[in-house]
């Protein structure tokens, strides 16, 4: 059963589906907008997932290389907490990492 209150407005790029109580929040169709460049910068630090899991690991996030992958290829979603704690282990900003965001945004 799908749930859309009748005065909600909805960007045309955002599309929110409820599924027995479960949301799924989706930007131009994509599970999150950070994949392509968390993969470009872990590259510019010459990390692998597993690298980059294990630095994750190290500030308690529970994230192991498949969660990596699956953010890369936009089959995760990422939670804000992750956002930050990328940042720190790729050492960028939130601005670095939502890059491609901000450039939609301001198109």
């Amino acid at each position: 059963m799908y749930y859309k209150p009748k005065n909600m407005l909805v960007s045309s790029k955002i599309f929110s589906v409820s599924v027995k109580g479960m949301a799924s929040v989706r930007y131009n169709g994509n599970k999150n907008v950070t994949g392509k460049r968390l993969k470009a910068l872990r590259d510019k630090r010459d990390l692998t997932q597993g690298e980059l899991a294990a630095k994750m690991q190290t500030m308690g996030f529970v994230l192991d290389q498949q969660a990596i992958s699956n953010i890369e290829n936009n089959k995760r979603t990422v939670t804000d907490f992750e956002i930050a704690g990328f940042c720190k282990a790729l050492r960028c900003s939130e601005k670095d990492l939502l890059q491609e965001l901000y450039e939609d945004l301001n198109s």
